[in-house]
């Protein structure tokens, strides 16, 4: 019963959490997660420290939702190697996040080869939440600029959604940070306007990031930036 417990009050926080990013104008929205946890008030102050967080980084979240209630998670099976997922076909997983595991795939149709993300079962089971992430699917698909990473479909397989998008072979900025390699001055302003050009580029479209970090930015093995997951 306690365990119970805990997991529908993490739901709980999840759904506040995003329903309050998602609520306009933002202001008030701490009297809001106030009256509507008022019967809780441990999930009160996980969301409110969420939104601190959130402030704080101008991220989506301070620390990735996978990482800090793995549980959400773990329904999750991973699919193996030689998996048809409708018209695709798994090579290898090449990670796991907040959104659900991504794979490298091969597309039949098309003949080509995509990173395929399986949406994460909890992201998936309410209605409500589908219908959001096929408006963001539908949303970042409509962007076109050659440092933004092409959203290619969003496919429903067995009850399950994915999102098929460019495979971007390189690595991330955040890899780059961790290198400690002090890059020189001509490569940082490089960065900076490729990243700036692309922003807004979305933002021109009435799209933003909510989540742009150094490990959502890839660099391309010929050098080129593409940012990811919007």
């Amino acid at each position: 019963p306690d365990t119970a417990m805990e997991s529908a009050q993490r739901r709980r926080v999840r759904d506040l959490f995003e329903a309050a990013l998602d609520r306009e104008p933002a202001g008030g929205v701490h009297d809001w997660i106030a009256r509507e946890a008022a019967d809780d008030s441990a999930v009160r102050d996980e969301v409110l420290s969420l939104l601190v967080h959130h402030s704080r980084a101008g991220e989506f979240l301070s620390q990735p939702i996978a990482e800090r209630v793995p549980e959400l998670l773990g329904d999750d099976q991973p699919l193996p190697p030689g998996a048809k997922v409708g018209a695709y076909t798994i090579v290898r997983e090449l990670g796991r996040g907040g959104m659900g595991r991504v794979y490298l795939a091969s597309d039949e149709r098309l003949g080509r080869t995509v990173a395929l993300k399986a949406l994460a079962p909890h992201l998936v089971r309410d209605p409500a939440q589908r219908e959001r992430l096929r408006r963001e699917a539908r949303a970042a698909a409509g962007l076109t600029h050659p440092g933004i990473c092409t959203v290619y479909a969003l496919e429903e397989v067995d009850g399950e959604l994915y999102i098929a998008s460019e495979f971007v072979d390189g690595h991330t900025l955040g890899e780059e940070i961790r290198s400690r390699r002090i890059p020189a001055n001509r490569d940082v302003l490089r960065t900076g306007r490729e990243l700036a050009e692309a922003l807004a580029s979305a933002h021109a479209k009435n799209i933003v990031h909510r989540d742009l970090k150094p490990d959502n930015v890839m660099r391309t093995i010929d050098g080129r930036l593409k940012i990811l997951d919007f």
